[in-house]
């Protein structure tokens, strides 16, 4: 524990300068009117105090007039400082959206560009996923923090000039205690971190069998086959296997934050202890003795709310580093391939092979293949031949793991580096049932001929969509689907027609039927 402790304290800073760099890149730069708020609400605190001290010496003196116009303006700093706080939160809310939004665009578009193979490695799933939620939810962390922190470093500042001022011999057991309470939330954090990253893969299979069980498309066979037991059971496991670790963790975690908190307690009661003599004795007289006991008392929940803020600042961005890790190194982007009017003469496949991650034998294996514009060409085989991953790597959506694919057109071959998007157009054995309106269903087909109506007509009629789906209210600006309000659901049968005119309204020259 000693050497994950120092290590944790010697990356702690560079850390948090990473994660603060990120949150600024997502848009944030911490506008005056942010920070000013928490820097003003947190020296008020030490005002409050100062005038309280002032209050009390002027009743002791009976100067009862000028101690009743102290307490009026000690009614007027405090509701000031309410206010502010108010202020500052909404503002906090306001910023970590907006740098969530943008961080989230960033892994979006990240992965979008990404090759599709990369998408059938569980590596990169899971760097996916945890980039994802770091981006949700560390995002509002680390702004809530910087602001917490900011807020709660000023008040104790200003409650440290107080001490000063009646009793600075208080000061030490306090800075005693600050580092120990440092050192207990660098832990808790690292910890906290570790559990979630070693949870990562069962955490996405649980999600998966909430989606299985509570889904339209598979909740239907569950339903029918009697399997929801059986589905909810491997969820039991699972979610049993991470209370295990939780509890473990917490454990560890309440042990460190145990010794911070005895710390604090003991500087304390202390610190108490002293006043208490030093009021006996007449060292101090009493208007200083309450105001120390009192300022003694705010600076311990003070220190307490500085290091709850720097730890869970360490702890966003020790999970910025996923965040940070996928947007500063992504996978290399697919390359662009721009739709052109030209359509090649053939699509040749030599010698291809093409081997899925993480398995040892080719999918398909030593495929030689022409395909001139104009023919009709049919590939027989039996489930699992191979089909279906010939058809993607004639898409250009696979690579070859040797081999190679090129197209032919009228300026010679050129070798195929990504989707041949405008050349190719296919139907998929899992095609995509998009929950918008038919039009937009066929758009997706040629996005940059969206504004083409007569296009989208003549597909669906080639497709023999429009008779299948005649009947609906709005034509084709009707809502598909049940997950949103007004949505039409459609057969199966008549969802793959739609996906047919999405690939007819394509002005690609070739086009891949992978089994409709």
């Amino acid at each position: 524990m000693a050497s994950s402790l120092v290590m944790s304290l010697r990356e702690s800073p560079a850390l948090v300068w990473r994660g603060l760099k990120l949150v600024r890149r997502g848009g944030l730069r911490l506008p005056l009117a942010f920070a000013s708020l928490d820097v003003i609400s947190g020296a008020l605190v030490g005002a409050e105090l100062l005038l309280i001290r002032s209050i009390t010496q002027k009743f002791l003196a009976e100067q009862s007039t000028v101690a009743v116009g102290g307490l009026v303006l000690f009614g007027v700093i405090t509701a000031i400082r309410r206010i502010l706080g108010v202020a500052s939160g909404l503002l906090r809310v306001v910023a970590a959206e907006r740098v969530e939004w943008s961080l989230v665009r960033d892994v979006i578009s990240i992965a979008a560009a990404a090759p599709f193979e990369r998408f059938e490695e569980p590596s990169f799933q899971d760097g996916l996923s945890r980039a994802l939620s770091a981006a949700r939810t560390q995002a509002f962390g680390t702004v809530s923090a910087v602001l917490r922190v900011t807020n709660a470093v000023v008040a104790s500042a200003s409650l440290v000039v107080v001490l000063l001022t009646v009793a600075p011999a208080l000061l030490l057991p306090f800075a005693v205690a600050a580092v120990a309470l440092l050192l207990a939330a660098v832990l808790q954090s690292r910890l906290q971190y570790r559990f979630a990253f070693v949870d990562t893969a069962a955490d996405r299979e649980r999600r998966y069998l909430r989606e299985a069980l509570t889904s339209r498309s598979e909740g239907k066979e569950a339903r029918l086959f009697g399997s929801r037991q059986l589905l909810l059971d491997r969820h039991e496991v699972l979610q049993a296997e991470r209370m295990r670790n939780l509890v473990a963790t917490v454990k560890r975690q309440l042990a460190t934050q145990m010794l911070g908190a005895l710390t604090l307690a003991g500087a304390l009661v202390f610190v108490f202890a002293v006043i208490a003599v030093r009021a006996r004795d007449g060292n101090i007289d009493i208007a200083d003795a309450a105001v120390a006991a009192l300022t003694a008392q705010q600076l311990a929940g003070r220190l307490q709310a500085t290091v709850a803020g720097l730890g869970a600042l360490h702890q966003s961005a020790m999970f910025l580093t996923d965040l940070t890790g996928f947007i500063e190194n992504p996978p290399p982007p697919e390359p662009a391939s721009a739709p052109t009017a030209a359509q090649p003469q053939a699509i040749v496949l030599d010698d291809v092979s093409y081997t899925y991650p993480d398995t040892a034998h080719p999918a398909i294996d030593g495929i030689s293949l022409r395909l001139a514009a104009g023919e009709v060409v049919a590939v027989v085989g039996e489930n699992g031949a191979g089909k279906s991953t010939l058809a993607k790597v004639l898409a250009g959506l696979y690579r070859p793991t040797t081999g190679t694919v090129t197209v032919e057109d009228a300026d010679g071959p050129r070798a195929v580096e990504g989707p041949l998007t405008g050349v190719v157009s296919a139907v998929f054995q899992d095609f995509a049932r998009y929950e918008l309106t038919v039009a937009e269903n066929v758009w997706l087909g040629a996005p940059w001929r969206a504004d083409d109506t007569a296009a989208v007509d003549d597909a669906l009629a080639r497709s023999g969509a429009s008779a299948a789906l005649g009947g609906l209210p709005d034509g084709v600006r009707s809502r598909l689907g049940r997950r949103f309000a007004g949505g039409v659901d459609l057969s199966i049968g008549q969802w793959q027609r739609l996906a047919l005119a999405r690939a007819f309204f394509s002005p690609a020259g070739f086009l891949v039927l992978d089994e409709p």
